[in-house]
Order: structure tokens, then sequence, then C-alpha cells
């Protein structure tokens, strides 16, 4: 008997990751595949991952995109994202900056990756009119679910003073939480910026920081 929907996408997850059993990206691939033409949203999403990426089988953009698609329409976030990402770089599809902002749209409620990308959207003006505001916005909702190149971008915004008042304190802080969370371009741009400031300046940006992460503690 072939196992059905989750237990399909289990199977394939075990292969993925070699949980149990040899890694095998091929196998997982399959079983994926099962998984995502019983319908199932998750294994869609691995499956134009794999595509995407080419483990386990050639690099396929237009499957990529295809697997994509079925789980995005089926309420996936990471799809939506992805699909978004896709459309908004034109990679294995036409560039359509329309289609990527309304999967954005669809995706942001729940994701941070969506957010930080429609902050991105609305700072370069790409489907829309460039909105400095709306970006520092997005870019907000984002780095407060401590999505790295969201606060890095928030960072750069506010020591640029766009799209809100100039704060190199505030800047500072948001440098030093995306280097916290992995950007790997932030601690170079929290040097630079310390350069720039007074003490006091200093001071506050230490304090901020200490004040953002007590409230945003788990």
């Amino acid at each position: 008997m072939v196992p059905q929907g989750g237990a399909g996408y289990n199977l394939g997850e075990m292969y993925y990751n070699g949980s149990g059993t040899p890694q095998d990206y091929r196998e997982a691939l399959a079983w994926f595949r099962k998984a995502a033409e019983l319908g199932d949203a998750e294994a869609q999403y691995r499956l134009g991952w794999m595509q995407y990426k080419g483990e386990g089988v050639a690099l396929n953009y237009r499957e990529a995109l295809a697997w994509f698609s079925k789980a995005a329409e089926q309420g996936h976030p990471p799809a939506q994202v992805c699909l978004g990402w896709l459309f908004q770089k034109g990679i294995g599809t036409g560039q359509d900056y329309r289609q990527a902002l309304h999967w954005y749209r669809r995706a942001e409620a729940r994701n941070s990756e969506a957010q930080n990308n429609l902050g991105e959207m609305y700072q370069e003006g790409l489907g829309v009119p460039q909105d400095d505001a709306e970006a520092v916005s997005w870019y907000h909702k984002a780095a407060a679910r401590n999505h790295a190149e969201a606060q890095l971008r928030l960072g750069a915004m506010y020591e640029l003073g766009r799209g809100a008042p100039q704060d190199l304190p505030l800047a500072l802080m948001w440098f030093t939480l995306a280097a916290a969370a992995g950007n790997k371009d932030a601690a170079g741009r929290a040097e630079m910026a310390e350069t720039k400031m007074s003490a006091p300046q200093l001071e506050k940006s230490r304090e901020m920081k200490k004040e953002w992460l007590e409230k945003h503690r788990e």
C-alpha cells in the first residue's frame, strides 16, 4: 500500500534529512512528489524547492514555479513568498511585479520574509510608487519578528533619514540586532554608525536595545 498524503511527505522528509535512513534526495523527491500529487501543500512546496535548487533532479525553474503555485493557492505562506520572489526576479517566468506584490500580500500576515520583501518593493518603487515611509512600515513589521535583513534595512533608513526622521541611536540598535540575528553586513554597519555618534547617543542606543529585547523576549 502506498503511503498517502502526509505519510508520503514524512517519508520524503526522512530521506531528505537522512533521519533513520541514508540521505537520498532522489528518494525524497519521489515521496514528496507522491504526496504533492495528492494535494499535500507542504510536499508541493518542498518539491518546488528541490526543483529550484536542483536537489535529486536537474534544476528546473519552471517546474519549481508550478509546484510553488499549487502550494501557494492552498494558502502556504513560504510557497507564496517563493512564488512572489520568482515573479519579482523573473525566474522561470516573465518578470511581473504585480504578481510578486499579490503573493507577498497574501503571505505577509504570517511571514516576515513577505513583509521584508514588500518593504523592498516600496523602497525601490517596484510595481508601486516609490514610498520610503511605506517601506519603513513594512521593515518594522518584519524586524519585530527578528528578520535580520529587515533589521539591517531599517537601520539604514534611520541612519539616512529615509522614510522617517534621522535617528542614529535607533539605527545602531537595528544594526546590532541584525548582527545578532546573523546578518553578515550588519556588524560593519554598526561600527560605522558608532563613529558618527556621541557618548550619550551610544548609551541611548544601548538602552533602546535592552528595552527592545525585554519587550520581545519569548
